[in-house]
């Protein structure tokens, strides 16, 4: 499936000369279902992205579950910040990016444990961003996203 700002193509079987995408199986055709959780629903949801330094991973990822989070998801990453140590000029540094979604009332508790982990007063810690999610949905329950 591509996602495009206003279309989805589904990619259904190999063709000749290339992909069939004229046709969709009964059993993927997807709707728009109520479960998804977006604006109307009574909690909201935000997105938590953490860079940090990879060796405070394991320890933050540890801390985080003791808290109640119940999933993330984690990537290894390289970058550089607008602090960047003089002697690694614009050298990209390994590190660990954290994501993680959400209900509001965790926000705090989550964002002062990732700082309490990752900070070590040196440059490089990583930083940490809060953004709003305008709506959730799983796709292992096939929901799909209202767009008006």
């Amino acid at each position: 499936m591509f996602l495009l700002p206003d279309r989805i193509f589904f990619i259904v079987g190999a063709h000749e000369n290339g992909f069939q995408t004229d046709k969709l199986p009964e059993p993927l055709k997807l709707q728009q279902k109520a479960a998804c959780l977006n604006k109307e629903s009574l909690m909201k949801y935000r997105k938590i992205t953490a860079v940090i330094r990879r060796n405070t991973l394991k320890r933050l990822v540890k801390n985080l579950k003791e808290i109640g989070v119940r999933g993330m998801t984690v990537s290894r990453v390289e970058g550089f910040g607008g602090h960047a140590e003089l002697y690694a000029g614009d050298r990209l540094v390994p590190g660990a990016k954290i994501e993680i979604y959400v209900t509001e009332n965790m926000v705090e508790e989550i964002s002062r444990v990732i700082v309490a982990i990752a900070h070590t007063g040196r440059s490089g810690d990583g930083i940490l961003a809060i953004h709003p999610v305008e709506e959730l949905c799983q796709i292992q329950a096939q929901e799909v996203p209202g767009f008006d």
